[in-house]
């Protein structure tokens, strides 16, 4: 067991392009054993166990939250994959981080909503004229990380698991 953080792990490059990525794919298990998967914006929150989050806001939506295929595929099933990519004609500057987690619904009334909105807002400024208060929002925990990047001659293997979440680097596979 180590006393550095799960930040300290993943290295200044990999953090930051986790936290400036705009868009992320959460991966759900439907009922029929099928992934699904969808975008979805999201932010890191920080502390001594980091957590992915997002909130259901108010961009259209054919159904009411409740009946969201992700809500539901998060209620039978807490595993969830949230895959962050960035794509270039020059393959030399492509790289993917993979977050395997286990997934919480966070209602209004729930002591860490406030803060989850509170980020998201200060991520994505289209959150200011939503009223988010009153949405749910996804709490994605106990991370693990996996980081392939097509710029490093050799990938560190040397990470290893911190209290339930932990960090690998891997080549794509």
């Amino acid at each position: 067991m180590t006393d550095r953080s799960w930040f300290d792990l993943l290295g200044t490059a990999d953090l930051d392009a986790l936290r400036s990525a705009r868009v992320g794919r959460l991966a759900t298990l439907g009922n029929s054993g099928f992934p699904s998967v969808v975008p979805i914006c999201f932010a890191l929150m920080g502390g001594p166990a980091p957590t992915i989050v997002s909130v259901l806001d108010d961009k259209p939506k054919g159904v009411p939250d409740e009946d969201l295929g992700r809500v539901r595929n998060i209620l039978r099933h807490s595993q969830v994959g949230l895959t962050i990519d960035h794509y270039e004609e020059d393959w030399t500057k492509l790289f993917y981080i993979q977050i395997r987690g286990i997934a919480r619904m966070v209602a209004p009334d729930d002591a860490i909503h406030d803060a989850c909105i509170a980020l998201l807002r200060s991520k994505y400024p289209q959150y200011a004229a939503m009223d988010l208060e009153r949405r749910s929002a996804i709490a994605i925990e106990s991370l693990r990380v996996r980081v392939w990047r097509a710029d490093r001659a050799s990938l560190d293997d040397s990470l290893n698991g911190i209290a339930n979440h932990s960090t690998a680097k891997d080549q794509p596979g």
